[in-house]
């Protein structure tokens, strides 16, 4: 890999008095660095518990961990190129799960699997593997956690659901377009995004008791879940640039601010490291991966 480039600090220590008024916290991104190869397409990063690593996909088709401190990116697929990977996280320092499907003559083949990493070795293992045909909709969109489908959305009643060993519970109680779940490290909250443009912070037990959080795309807690991380962006019609960048509020959407104000990055998809103040991003113009590290007063 390239030498890692460091960015100069960026404008982003802004004022908490501006468009979203004033605030009882204020937040802060610095020494914020490319930590990818700058010639490869990266997809979404998602950061290790002690920030030291980030999980990626390489062109969709190839798993790969990026360690920071060493400077290297490892290779995580035994058979590159073979099926995209639309769902990866860690589920601690050294294991990952994954969700990777491919599709040939109609027939789609989705396997689950489990990856261990290992002083000398990666073990890989296939936790689930099945086979259908690409016209039998299933009804479910299901969203990895910790390796099980057990959040999902389903495409027949249009609603989120939550399954405990055989037990369904309805998240949702209204009908609608869901997507984006991300739940809650206590795992008594779930932000689920709707095709309104806002992100809704739900009761994870069932209960429907909901409230808006922000606008735009939230992908992280912090690791208190205090404060919610989300990107929106603007433009890219009319000859509008198209921009994008990252903000921060509190996890009952009541208090935000904007972190970042760059038009050489488009940012998206920031992922909070859940043991430090280390935040991951993708550059959606060059999709480069950034890390960052995170301060709140």
């Amino acid at each position: 890999m390239k030498t890692v480039k460091k960015l100069s600090v960026l404008l982003i220590m802004l004022a908490t008095y501006g468009a979203f008024g004033q605030n009882n916290f204020k937040a802060h991104l610095f020494d914020i660095k490319m930590v990818s190869d700058n010639v490869s397409r990266y997809s979404e990063p998602k950061i290790s518990p002690d920030g030291t690593k980030i999980l990626t996909s390489r062109n969709r088709d190839t798993l790969i961990y990026i360690d920071i401190e060493q400077n290297i990116e490892v290779n995580l697929s035994t058979t590159p190129g073979n099926g995209r990977f639309s769902q990866y996280n860690w589920l601690d320092n050294n294991q990952i799960y994954y969700y990777k499907s491919s599709e040939n003559n109609s027939i789609i083949e989705i396997e689950l699997g489990r990856i261990k990493l290992n002083p000398f070795q990666i073990e890989i293992d296939t936790i689930q593997k099945r086979k259908r045909n690409s016209s039998n909709n299933l009804g479910r969109v299901p969203f990895l956690r910790q390796g099980k489908y057990n959040v999902y959305f389903n495409t027949k009643s249009d609603k989120v659901y939550r399954k405990i060993d055989d037990k369904e519970i309805e998240i949702t109680h209204e009908k609608g377009t869901y997507f984006g779940l991300l739940v809650s490290n206590n795992e008594d909250r779930i932000i689920i995004a709707k095709n309104d443009g806002r992100n809704y912070n739900y009761d994870f037990n069932g209960s429907g008791e909901y409230f808006v959080a922000s606008q735009g795309i939230v992908s992280a807690w912090s690791p208190n879940d205090k404060y919610l991380l989300y990107f929106d962006s603007t433009g890219g019609e009319d000859g509008v640039e198209y921009l994008s960048e990252l903000y921060i509020c509190t996890s009952d959407g009541k208090e935000h601010q904007q972190l970042t104000s760059t038009s050489y990055l488009r940012e998206f998809y920031p992922d909070w490291s859940k043991n430090s103040d280390k935040v991951a991003f993708i550059d959606n113009k060059t999709y480069q991966i950034y890390i960052s590290t995170i301060l709140i007063e």
